[in-house]
């Protein structure tokens, strides 16, 4: 027995199939819903003076919309409050400086902790049971595992065809006293390195140029690689396996008209109805940055929404996103422009929405950009073609004419004597780490100063 509600809409549904003239899903319809039609001509019921069913389908959406739009405003107030509560002062202080252990560059590097345990012949002392770790890999095509206090190499993992231009860690919540890390090489490869042996426990080879960015949700399921081969491959992990190490299998893969030059995965948002988890893409001659829905159960699967970055709406190119970083909590996109103006736009997550933008650093299409945010989320350090790290304080006073204000450059951090090629920030240690052109792995660390 159907309550009135759900004979109304199958009554709806019946008369917006016989006013757009689909008379064969509508015989379709009463052939496999006859018992309930009959209840609604038992009931008396209908829709011929109604609202027509577009009309509530578009006043629903409208509805929606508004909810969004009201919510996203009150976020925007939020996040402008939780800008000024921040009391901590950027990063600008140098902590150490590190010459590199490989014989060429270094092509990026991240700090993390880990448990001594994994390196039991280097650590006697267990009374603290973690260390700061600094994970690089460079040009001679090793990856690096050493001491950030000391720079003592504990592993060097030497199973590489060709230089590695991505690190991720695992998850360490997910494995059982193990860490593993996946690597993105110049030869196309995504690999799994188990860091206690170093071992290669599993290898996919997907793209046929560099790969160029690589990402893992923060729950291990979903791994997501982008390349200048203009594709983009995203891997989830298999549930039933019982191998010992985490296994993943190929479940979706997309040529684009050019290179993927950037890539992220944003956590879901449920306050917006975003439930999953999210790939952003940014592809060279595109103006618009793309969403993929990581829903493999939706029709169709993997569904995309695409966000114009030019504010005035047009579908000019006039840059190209090389890099994106989430904010701390996600719910903001820093993308890194090749614009010679020095362009690094923030932008509202999952949105065309710029709320800043950063300008003014000399840039030369040589050096990739390069961007991260500090752990308060207040503060974003780049690189430049002045060997500089540019310091943007993102408190500023809200435009009052609806457009993006600019955030400010506070600091210069210098030091690098060639271009700074990699930064990244830790924020179990509150440390920031940057990798240059000089064989060089330098960290910076917070001044014990408090902001006014």
């Amino acid at each position: 027995m159907l309550g009135r509600s759900a004979l109304v809409t199958l009554a709806l549904v019946e008369h917006f199939l016989n006013a757009h003239g689909l008379s064969e899903t509508r015989d379709a319809l009463r052939r496999e819903a006859e018992d309930m039609l009959h209840e609604v001509e038992a009931h008396r019921i209908s829709v011929e003076n109604d609202i027509p069913l577009e009309a509530i389908v578009s006043e629903h959406e409208a509805q929606k919309l508004s909810r969004q739009m009201k919510h996203l405003s009150i976020q925007d107030r939020d996040w402008e409050e939780t800008l000024a509560a921040v009391t901590a002062p950027p990063i600008t202080t140098l902590k150490d400086v590190l010459p590199t252990n490989h014989s060429g560059n270094v092509t990026t590097v991240i700090q993390v902790d880990l448990p001594k345990s994994l390196f039991p012949a280097s650590y006697n002392d267990l009374s603290t049971p973690t260390f700061t770790a600094l994970i690089s890999a460079g040009s001679d095509k090793f990856v690096i595992v050493s001491d950030a206090e000391s720079n003592r190499v504990l592993a060097n993992i030497c199973i590489f065809q060709a230089p590695v231009l991505c690190l991720k860690l695992y998850p360490s919540a997910l494995v059982d006293g193990r860490r593993y890390l996946f690597t993105g090489s110049m030869d196309g490869h995504l690999r799994l390195v188990d860091l206690s042996t170093s071992d290669l426990v599993a290898s996919w080879h997907d793209h046929k140029k560099y790969v160029l960015c690589l990402d893992v949700s923060d729950d291990g399921e979903w791994i997501a690689t982008s390349s200048n081969d203009r594709s983009i491959c995203i891997y989830r992990r298999k549930v039933d396996d019982e191998s010992e190490h985490p296994a993943f299998e190929l479940v979706h893969s997309h040529t684009y008209g050019g290179a993927v030059e950037s890539m992220c995965i944003l956590k879901p948002d449920p306050s917006l109805v975003f439930t999953n988890y999210t790939v952003i893409l940014g592809v060279r001659g595109d103006h618009r940055l793309v969403a993929i829905d990581l829903s493999p159960s939706s029709e169709p699967p993997f569904p995309v929404t695409s966000y114009n970055m030019n504010e005035n709406g047009d579908n000019h190119v006039s840059f190209t996103p090389m890099f994106l970083a989430p904010s701390p909590d996600h719910k903001h996109l820093a993308c890194f422009t090749d614009s010679d103006h020095g362009r690094l736009i923030v932008f509202r997550a999952r949105s065309s929405v710029q709320v800043r933008n950063c300008w003014g650093m000399p840039w030369d299409r040589y050096l990739q950009p390069r961007c991260c945010w500090d752990s308060s989320g207040r503060f974003l350090y780049c690189n430049s073609d002045d060997r500089s790290i540019w310091v943007f304080d993102l408190k500023v006073p809200t435009a009052t004419d609806g457009t993006s204000p600019s955030a400010v450059c506070v600091e210069k951090l210098k030091g690098h004597t060639e271009g700074v090629r990699h930064l990244s920030f830790n924020a179990e240690s509150d440390q920031m780490i940057s990798a240059g052109l000089d064989k060089s792995i330098r960290i910076w660390k917070r001044p014990s100063i408090m902001l006014t």
